[in-house]
């Protein structure tokens, strides 16, 4: 219980890292606009949707691999 008490409270701090820092803004504009912060390069949407479902695809691929082998 108590990991799960210093998981939950390391989570909130890393959230508001990235919140303050700016990241969050930064990572937003990528995903909504595909501009690259700090830089003149943007992505077509075709280029931001074929990256947003790889990387559902990786994420829901590692979940349930985790998933079977029982460490969640």
């Amino acid at each position: 219980m108590r990991e799960k008490v210093f998981f939950g409270i390391g989570m909130m701090l890393a959230v508001g890292a990235v919140m303050y820092s700016g990241v969050a803004h930064a990572l937003l504009y990528f995903v909504m606009i595909g501009a690259v912060p700090g830089t003149a390069l943007s992505l077509s949407p075709t280029v931001m949707l074929t990256l947003a479902t790889m990387a559902a695809w990786a994420c829901l691929v590692l979940y349930a691999q985790r998933r079977m082998r029982g460490s969640i």
